[in-house]
């Protein structure tokens, strides 16, 4: 078994040691109660995702506005 100061030596950002392990055990947990084998996870933000997702959508059509849209002329 190893020590908190080498646990810490182990670590990217080592003041973070104990939100991390705390982080890695609600990981196995979820995934164990999901019944999941793994988990897929990104380092960019969820932000990121949605303006990708908002890249892909097809141009409105001109004048097209969503049902029950108000519009003036």
């Amino acid at each position: 078994m190893s020590t908190e100061d080498e646990r810490r030596a182990r670590l990217m950002l080592p003041d973070r040691s104990e939100v991390l392990a705390a982080g890695v055990l609600i990981l196995r947990e979820t995934l164990r109660h999901l019944e999941l084998d793994a988990i897929e996870a990104s380092e960019h933000d969820l932000l990121d995702g949605a303006a990708l997702a908002a890249a892909e959508l097809p141009e409105p059509d001109e004048g097209d506005a969503p049902p029950g849209a108000y519009t003036c002329c």
